[in-house]
């Protein structure tokens, strides 16, 4: 009869329960946190990528500008390397 009345017993379960959803809420705010702190540097990554090639995209802009200004534009190019 001992026995059976211990298996009845919930006294404390409520703390077991909240605990678990404590543990479990504290490792899923550590897990974004290291993701967030890993994903930084492929952030500035892409960033650099992405303005590079706005730089290149400007600079063909610019060149078909003139061309469509002058035909001959780019007989004009005197200063390009051998």
């Amino acid at each position: 009869m001992h026995m059976s009345r211990l298996r009845r017993n919930e006294a404390g379960f409520s703390m077991v329960v909240v605990l678990a959803v404590m543990m479990i809420g504290a490792l899923l705010a550590v897990a974004s946190f290291t993701l967030t702190i890993l994903d930084a540097p492929q952030s500035k990554s892409s960033n650099d990528a992405k303005l590079a090639y706005a730089a290149a995209e400007a600079a063909l802009h610019y060149y078909l500008f003139h061309l469509a200004q002058d035909n001959q534009y780019w007989t004009k190019c005197t200063n390009v390397a051998p």
